[in-house]
């Protein structure tokens, strides 16, 4: 139960942060990336909970599949000084840019 309690407190942590009053739309891209991160971490507790890690990543990154692709989320993310590119997938980074410099 600790192994599980421990493997879903991100989730809890990240719901609290985005159900806030002052959550931002740029939070979101590196909140995604650090859970996926999390999820495909393996160490010496995972005995027992690798199908529930395998089940919560595979629904993450279901459910966010086009969060880098989504002009929202990457324009904010690219701007927030303590993000800019860190946080997104390989080809996302330069195709969220040159969509930004099209924007002008």
């Amino acid at each position: 139960m600790e192994t599980t309690v421990a493997i879903l407190a991100p989730f809890e942590e990240l719901t609290k942060k985005v159900s806030s009053y002052d959550a931002l739309a740029s939070d979101v891209i590196p909140a995604v990336t650090v859970l996926v991160r999390l999820l495909n971490r393996e160490t010496d507790e995972d005995h027992g909970v690798k199908t529930m890690k395998a089940t919560l990543l595979a629904a993450v990154k279901k459910r966010f599949s086009d969060v880098e692709t989504n002009p929202l989320y990457f324009i904010s993310t690219i701007l927030d000084p303590r993000y800019k590119d860190r946080f997104f997938s390989n080809n996302t980074a330069p195709e969220a840019k040159l969509h930004l410099k099209q924007e002008r």
